[in-house]
């Protein structure tokens, strides 16, 4: 919260006068009304919260879950899950309002090993294994578009393009959202 508001030391203060689930929820409820700011909300492994009566953390999980829904409301939202998650699968299931964006996810580090070694005669450009997957999101169709005249490339086309697509996809999205009435 601090580094969206650097810039704005009354909200600062405000923000550093917080100190419970609540006061925070209440500010993200209000920020909207009180200065039109819209806050995109990136989460991952939302899964993470996902239930079972069993589980000891279930009472926090639960908390927590309900403070970022109700903070996040009239805001943007970028949530990630597994793509096995249960709870997500059935709320898509039914009708919602949750634009919906599949990605396809990069390999397992086994899987990928099996791609390095197929892909041994490949000249890495100077760039580290690490930085070949993170760039890539070790994602098949990426890592061999990366590969261009028997080198890695970083900048090759199949990169560019699919940046490209994203960019397209999130402003269309975002787009969307701002013609949609806030509730």
């Amino acid at each position: 919260m601090k580094l969206t508001w650097a810039d704005d030391p009354v909200t600062l203060r405000e923000i550093d006068g917080m100190n419970t689930l609540p006061e925070i929820t209440s500010f993200f409820k209000t920020i909207y009304c009180r200065q039109g700011v819209r806050v995109i909300f990136v989460g991952d492994q939302m899964n993470a919260l996902q239930t079972d009566p069993a589980d000891p953390k279930l009472a926090i999980k639960n908390e927590l879950e309900l403070a970022l829904n109700e903070s996040s409301y009239n805001h943007l939202r970028v949530f990630s899950t597994s793509a096995n998650n249960q709870s997500y699968l059935a709320l898509n299931r039914n009708q919602s309002n949750i634009t919906r964006v599949n990605t396809f996810g990069g390999m397992t580090k086994e899987e990928l090993g099996f791609w390095w070694q197929r892909n041994s005669h490949v000249d890495s450009g100077g760039h580290s294994r690490e930085e070949i997957e993170d760039m890539t999101g070790a994602v098949p169709l990426l890592l061999d578009g990366s590969i261009v005249e028997g080198r890695i490339d970083l900048s090759s086309n199949a990169l560019l393009d699919v940046g490209g697509q994203v960019e397209e996809a999130s402003k269309a999205i975002l787009d969307r959202k701002a013609m949609s009435p806030v509730m």
